[in-house]
């Protein structure tokens, strides 16, 4: 039941996110909010970055470098974009379907084999949104 919890409230957080970074929007161009949303992630995280032992794996870290400027800048950057153009609901409504999307490429692409609650979870985090999204003024 708590992760049914989670999940639910994890949706309701991300709503409430993507309502704000969609009113900031009009005022801030997509970019400068993802630069001051990771720059405000980055001072929460800077206990974490200063404690790493930065010449132990260096490719490692040099992969996880290029994955958060691919994922978080340009991505984020994208997915601000289309709060603006396409609006909250819309955008939120097609990104429901990430969770499925996402266990059928990680299936399909690598072979994968998920068990079932991945699965299950998978569509009911996809299920939860498509119910809540339409409930809220955004």
């Amino acid at each position: 039941m708590i992760s049914y919890l989670a999940a639910i409230s994890a949706i309701l957080c991300w709503t409430f996110a993507c309502s704000i970074w969609r009113r900031a929007s009009e005022n801030l161009l997509p970019r400068q909010i993802n630069i001051y949303k990771n720059s405000l992630a980055s001072i929460f995280f800077l206990p974490v970055i200063l404690s790493i032992n930065w010449f132990s794996d260096i490719r490692s870290i040099f992969l996880l470098v290029i994955s958060g400027i691919v994922g978080i800048a340009i991505g984020d950057t994208l997915y601000i974009h289309s709060l603006k153009s396409i609006g909250t609901r819309k955008t939120l409504s097609f990104e429901a379907l990430t969770p499925i999307i996402a266990t059928t490429l990680g299936t399909l692409s690598i072979n994968e084999t998920y068990p079932k609650k991945f699965w299950i979870g998978a569509v009911i985090v996809s299920f939860s949104l498509l119910i809540i999204v339409p409930c809220l003024q955004l």
